[in-house]
């Protein structure tokens, strides 16, 4: 669940019943939720720790100061870190260009306030998958971020159709 739709349980739920384990994911995207829910887990894992219901959390980030969270959770439970090595991959950005909302002027680009359009952007960047897919790149994984959900279900349906057809 997300962390805002976590810190709404939590306020229903202080003591986490029901839940065995809370898994806090990508906690070094420090926001407001983030510290809410730090401090309302914290305290359910000390209140829960004198029953035979302990709440175990785990908190996993790319890039956290593990020493603070053990500082943090110390005398309110047991405390354990483990590290993982991650594995690295090189990786290729290509970025969509220039969008609908820019437009030629006197040879020059400049902003408009014009937004692009979704279908734009969906299309353009079903060119840009088949072009390297065409272009018989190393074998890997290709990753295109989208406005929005629908738009994403677009782009997979129409990226399916486009490849197919290489």
């Amino acid at each position: 669940m997300t962390d805002g739709l976590l810190v709404a349980r939590a306020y229903r739920n202080r003591r986490f019943m029901g839940y065995h384990t809370v898994i806090i994911d990508e906690s070094h995207e420090c926001n407001a939720n983030i510290y809410l829910i730090l401090a309302l887990v914290r305290r359910a894992v000390k209140e829960r720790s004198k029953s035979s219901a302990e709440l175990k959390v785990i908190i996993m980030s790319a890039a956290i100061n593990v020493h603070k969270f053990i500082k943090y959770f110390e005398g309110y439970g047991k405390v354990g870190a483990m590290h993982i090595p991650a594995a690295t991959h090189s990786v290729d950005l290509r970025y969509l260009g220039e969008t609908p909302r820019t437009q030629e002027r006197s040879g020059t680009w400049s902003q408009t306030n014009v937004q692009p359009q979704a279908s734009d952007i969906v299309e353009e960047s079903c060119r840009i998958v088949a072009s390297i897919v065409r272009g018989n790149m190393a074998p890997g994984s290709i990753l295109v971020f989208m406005p929005g959900v629908p738009e994403a279900e677009k782009a997979c349906r129409r990226m399916k159709q486009t490849i197919e057809g290489v």
